[in-house]
């Protein structure tokens, strides 16, 4: 029955697609446990004449005493338990625990209940605590000393700035929202108003968390600077904006030191914008060279290419990169650029750059349609560091590089390898899946693009799982042609029961299997020929369907907010009976950890051990990637022992063994003590040694 239900689905949705054009309601508006986020660091940003110098700072060694704490209904009635706390090496709790509540604390599958990352959290952090606030621990919204919507505030002594007229604000914050909001407002008349505030981590849609070192540098002249009665607010709104009756803000937000200094002449920052039609520009973006696709809802029609920060040397696209430049500096800047420097094994591969900005004035920004650089082809296999960074005539590469700014620049990661084929940067966000989707027949899908000229296979499917996946659950996967995915005929399915060892490993994996040609392989060819009605052939859908029975047995899937991937992946939501490309107020659906398992179709490989192997004429090991255990066959020895040994890419040797080379069984190594990265395997046989690439992901 399983086996059809996915098509059956398919076929009636096709309507609710063309009519809904693929526009998806907000994401489900419940609490649910989360992940901190490995966000780019948009507030962290880069400058080269010296570092500021402070005038006024605050890293909470001595309480808050001094402060005016205040908390407020929604309606703004005081709520005298709605108040910061003050966690400090000897409060209870101290300084080692972060949120009490129930939905971001210990009860989660995947706690978040630690602490801030700043650079004092050891002498004290302070801290609103809305979630515990509101249900005191226990699953019952509602049920704490504080119930939400409420309004946290913590105001600052006065500061005197007037013999500065240029500063700049400094504080680091750990936030999770859900409906909630983190603003600083400045008051020049010793808190009598607030005329101005900034807005923290603006980008962060519901059920997201900042990192928790979370950086802010902003401009804040035009608000404080000369003044001599000045006076800073910390704000936790949790007052939902949709109406007072919808779900409260919750969770946390957390914040360390504080300072004001005094703004340098060179500060950049990557920033969202908004076009002249207020549309918003995302902070960062990457696109491909390749040629675009057809796509087959709307009635047809074609779309960008997809962009597949894992692939194989095979697949692998041209790819750049672009972004959005605020001069938050206090003097203006020329011949601004945006660059990315690429590393791999640590060693600078190429840099891309962008057209250059004639002139950033203070507090301008310039957006991507400026900042775009030239195209870049991975040609080898490696996992390549692609560095953000700005130059100008005030600011060169070196001086804005990982080890000699105040704060890290932003980076992403492409992962080049044998068989692996992904739409994400390998990065875990968060979870999606039964719980929002349906429980009984919601489903994901990617768009898989083969490049003109390619022969690839595909053989099986990985499905990447967090911790919040149950044992028990099936997932039936199957890849269509582009053009089949609203009606025809799978070209291969497979299914997989969920078990409790794919889940401590974060993946399942299955083998295809072809009706057609009774093999596990499914050509991915790309016809020589340009004209849409030809490469149409080369898109392929891979769909994972998912089955709780009744949500017994939940599946969640992992999933990076990197950056949207429009009508590249599609969610099927089961209780609306309808696709969509994404939530409009969320990053929750984006890049989702499902990927293809390929192999060059002129290669003899083999779906092995649920991953594929690595044959050269000396060994075979697998699976590679690697989750901590390595199989190793020994071919064609003369000698009876083998010297292993693992070194990561610095060099450094981090595992020996020895190995006898006549087992009739393979060897297993246990690398599961080692961190997720590349390492080099060598394999030392009467004093020859050989090495080879292998890659850990846990």
């Amino acid at each position: 029955m399983k086996k059809n239900y996915t098509l059956v689905l398919l076929g009636l949705s096709s309507m609710a697609i063309a009519q809904s054009n693929l526009q998806a309601p907000p994401m489900p508006d419940v609490p649910e446990p989360n992940y901190d986020t490995e966000y780019l660091r948009m507030e962290s940003p880069l400058f080269v004449d010296g570092k500021e110098t402070p005038i006024w700072s605050e890293d909470f060694a001595n309480g808050i005493s001094n402060w005016v704490n205040a908390g407020f209904t929604a309606t703004g009635s005081p709520s005298p338990n709605a108040n910061w706390e003050y966690r400090g090496p000897n409060t209870n709790p101290n300084v080692s625990q972060g949120s009490r509540g129930f939905y971001s604390g210990v009860n989660n599958a995947t706690p978040t209940n630690t602490p801030i990352l700043s650079p004092s959290t050891a002498n004290g952090f302070v801290i609103f605590d809305s979630d515990f606030l509101d249900n005191g621990n226990t699953s019952t919204v509602g049920a704490g000393s504080a119930p939400a919507p409420h309004v946290g505030t913590l105001e600052s002594p006065v500061i005197n700035l007037s013999a500065h007229p240029n500063v700049v604000l400094e504080l680091y914050s750990y936030a999770r929202t859900f409906n909630s909001f983190f603003h600083v407002a400045f008051s020049s008349d010793g808190g009598l108003t607030y005329p101005d505030s900034i807005r923290i981590g603006s980008q962060f849609p519901v059920n997201t968390a900042t990192p928790r070192d979370f950086r802010t540098l902003a401009n804040v002249s035009s608000f404080i600077g000369g003044q001599s009665n000045v006076k800073i607010k910390l704000i936790f709104d949790g007052r939902n904006p949709q109406s007072a009756t919808a779900n409260p803000g919750l969770y946390f937000w957390m914040v360390d030191d504080i300072a004001i200094k005094t703004a340098p002449n060179t500060l950049f920052s990557f920033q969202e914008a908004r076009d002249a039609n207020n549309n918003l520009i995302e902070l960062f973006d990457v696109t491909a060279d390749n040629p675009v696709v057809w796509y087959n809802f709307f009635g047809g029609g074609t779309v960008p290419p997809g962009v597949y920060p894992i692939s194989t040397t095979r697949q692998a696209r041209g790819i750049s990169f672009n972004t959005n430049i605020r001069n938050i500096g206090a003097a203006p800047q020329t011949n601004v650029q945006f660059t990315v420097d690429i590393f791999e094994s640590g060693n600078l591969v190429t840099s891309l750059n962008s057209p250059a900005a004639p002139l950033i004035a203070p507090g301008d920004i310039v957006t991507a349609a400026t900042f775009t650089t030239n195209f870049w082809t991975p040609t080898q296999n490696g996992v390549y560091a692609c560095v953000f960074k700005v130059v100008s005539d005030s600011l060169t590469a070196a001086n804005n590089g990982p080890n000699s700014i105040d704060g890290r620049p932003d980076t992403v990661f492409i992962n080049v390898a044998n068989n692996s084929f992904g739409v994400d940067f390998n990065r875990f966000n968060n979870a999606l899946g039964t719980t929002q989707l349906g429980s009984d027949g919601s489903a994901m899908a990617v768009r898989f693009e083969g490049l003109e000229g390619s022969f690839d296979q595909v053989l099986g499917a990985q499905l990447g799982l967090s911790n919040l996946t149950q044992a028990g659950a099936q997932v039936e996967f199957k890849i269509y042609r582009n053009l089949d995915l609203s009606g025809g005929l799978p070209l291969a399915s497979a299914t997989k029961t969920i078990t409790a060892a794919d889940i401590s490993q974060g993946f399942a994996e299955v083998e295809f299997y072809n009706p057609i040609t009774n093999t596990g392989q499914v050509d991915m060819e790309y016809p020589n020929s340009s004209p849409i009605s030809s490469f149409q052939d080369s898109a392929f859908w891979l769909v994972a369907e998912f089955f709780s029975t009744n949500n017994q047995f939940r599946v969640m899937v992992r999933n990076d907010r990197t950056t949207f991937s429009p009508f590249q992946t599609l969610m099927y939501n089961s209780n609306s009976n309808s696709w969509f490309s994404r939530y409009t107020n969320s990053r929750n659906f984006s890049r989702p950890h499902l990927r293809m398992i390929t192999c060059a179709a002129n290669s003899a490989c083999r779906f092995n051990v649920e991953k594929i192997e690595t044959t050269t004429n000396d060994i075979r090991y697998y699976p590679n990637p690697s989750t901590g255990r390595l199989n190793i066959e020994f071919k064609n020895m003369n000698s009876e022992m083998a010297t292993l040994r693992i070194n990561d890419l610095s060099g450094k040797l981090v595992h020996r063994e020895m190995a006898r080379t006549n087992n009739s069984g393979a060897h297993q190594m246990d690398l599961s003590n080692l961190a997720s990265g590349i390492y080099i395997l060598s394999v030392e046989v009467d004093g020859k040694i050989n090495t080879y690439k292998v890659s850990v992901e846990k």
